[in-house]
């Protein structure tokens, strides 16, 4: 177990620097000291120490002047989907890989102006593609739980969950698609927060699908989430589905649940590995104990829900990327135009080319009607249903992975196998509903398994409240206890 900062919540050093019990220089400085011990995760592609130290040093001018903000030197990490002015922005990806971002993204903006430190970016799949962080063209980001077997991280934010679970950063910034905030949470033992679609902004960041790509947090506690949140949620005008919804005080939510229903879908148990269900057993039965009212629903096998998600997200995708064309992104060393032949689209790995051609063949004139047609079609349907489910229970709890995190060296059969990892995650987008993924105890391996909660849209304070609950009657200790070293 850790003796050093690096071993304290976000909320307790927020408190020591508050009152300039340790200085933000120091903690740089100490953090920085953790990233190189841990290297071997492969978490951090980019350190910004230059930027982080001048953060720093202005940090504890405003301490000792007694003008601290909510999360005044706090350091934190970044995936490289997000802009950070004058650093690189690579989505790593090999088509990206020069690109240095001119702007700032309005939720990096939103935690600068709060206080939070960038330590550096970290490490993804490759344009968010992926449930592993294996497509990374920077190498695959190592889950801190291994032990002996290199283990994902989970994806696509598996750099921000990795280092968060390590201990390298207090909080670190993922986005979520389908679920790679809340998968990656669960493989690595931490909290994963995806709010309602549109509270917060998406301009700066590198688009995947837009109609389902939202900011998330991952975090060492539900409090630590709900403190990060409060600083990252805000309307945007530069943002065109920016919510106008008053923004909650996360941080202070406390709804009971008491006399609450909470659903769960229990035609779902029966093909699920005993540990998960037991988990999952576990949750609902602190949650009934609380005074919850748990009651069986009956939902759609979880293919229904993942074919809606790939036609549609691979549609978004194949739109997004034909961006870069190598005239205003992408590779421009070549400079004679083959038109046969885009320089860039071959930089491209093997999962985003597979998921562009996808996207291609269900927008094409001969297959729109039963490909992207009929996909919003059935997420309109999905979306209803869910409306009307809503109207009964107050929230759905169910695993947040079908299994514990596996081998970087795992082979799947086929795409389709590699897919599945996403099946309890992705209704949350297709639906904009905000969720959570908490820990709650171990699998058959001995590693973490998550629990996931979810709400109707713009019902944060009590999916945050009812997580805390779980988080503290569940007793996973987690990064705390575990010897990650």
């Amino acid at each position: 177990m850790k003796n050093n900062c690096s071993s304290l919540s976000l909320k307790q050093i927020r408190d020591l620097l508050k009152v300039g019990q340790i200085s933000p220089l120091t903690l740089v400085s100490e953090m920085y000291d953790e990233i190189d011990k841990f290297s071997n995760l492969n978490n951090f592609i980019a350190l910004s120490k230059d930027m982080a130290f001048e953060q720093a040093e202005k940090s504890w001018k405003r301490i000792k002047d007694g003008n601290a903000r909510k999360l005044e030197g706090i350091p934190i990490g970044v995936k490289d989907l997000y802009a950070v002015k004058n650093l690189k922005m690579t989505a790593c990806s090999k088509a990206l890989e020069n690109f240095v971002a001119p702007f700032e993204s309005q939720v990096t903006e939103n935690l600068w102006n709060e206080g939070a430190i960038c330590l550096g970016k970290l490490n993804m799949d490759e344009f968010a593609m992926g449930s592993s962080n294996r497509t990374s063209c920077f190498g695959a980001s190592i889950n801190p739980w291994s032990n002996g077997d290199k283990l994902v991280p989970g994806g696509s934010s598996g750099g921000s969950a990795s280092a968060v679970a390590s201990g390298t950063c207090f909080a670190a910034l993922g986005s979520d698609t389908g679920g790679s905030v809340r998968q990656p949470a669960s493989f690595c033992g931490i909290v994963g927060f995806k709010p309602s679609y549109g509270r917060c902004s998406r301009r700066g960041m590198i688009a995947y699908a837009s109609s389902f790509d939202q900011a998330g947090i991952f975090a060492r506690s539900v409090e630590d989430a709900a403190i990060m949140m409060d600083s990252m949620m805000s309307h945007d005008s530069g943002d065109s589905m920016s919510s106008m919804e008053k923004i909650p005080n996360l941080e202070n939510a406390n709804i009971s649940v008491k006399g609450k229903v909470i659903g769960y879908p229990a035609n779902w148990m029966d093909d699920l590995d005993s540990h998960v269900v037991n988990n999952w057993k576990k949750a609902l039965k602190i949650l009934e104990d609380l005074g919850a009212i748990i009651k069986p629903i009956d939902l759609l096998e979880f293919d229904a829900y993942l074919s809606t998600y790939y036609l549609l997200t691979s549609s978004e995708a194949a739109s997004n990327l034909a961006r870069y064309t190598g005239v205003c992104y992408g590779n421009k060393t070549d400079k004679k135009i083959n038109p046969e032949y885009n320089k860039t689209f071959a930089l491209f790995g093997e999962e985003v080319r597979r998921r562009i051609f996808m996207g291609v063949h269900n927008l094409s004139q001969e297959n729109y009607e039963n490909g992207y047609s009929l996909g919003l079609k059935t997420r309109k349907y999905i979306k209803n249903q869910f409306m009307d489910l809503f109207n009964d229970v107050s929230m759905i709890v169910y695993p947040c992975s079908p299994r514990e995190a596996f081998g970087v060296d795992s082979v799947f059969q086929n795409p389709s196998d590699a897919y599945h990892e996403d099946v309890f995650t992705v209704i949350a987008n297709l639906i904009g509903s905000p969720a959570i993924s908490v820990p709650i105890g171990l699998g058959k391996n001995n590693l973490p398994l998550g629990i996931h909660l979810m709400t109707k849209s713009f019902e944060e304070e009590f999916l945050i409240s009812a997580a805390k609950e779980i988080e503290k009657y569940a007793e996973f200790k987690g990064w705390l206890d575990y010897d990650k070293k």
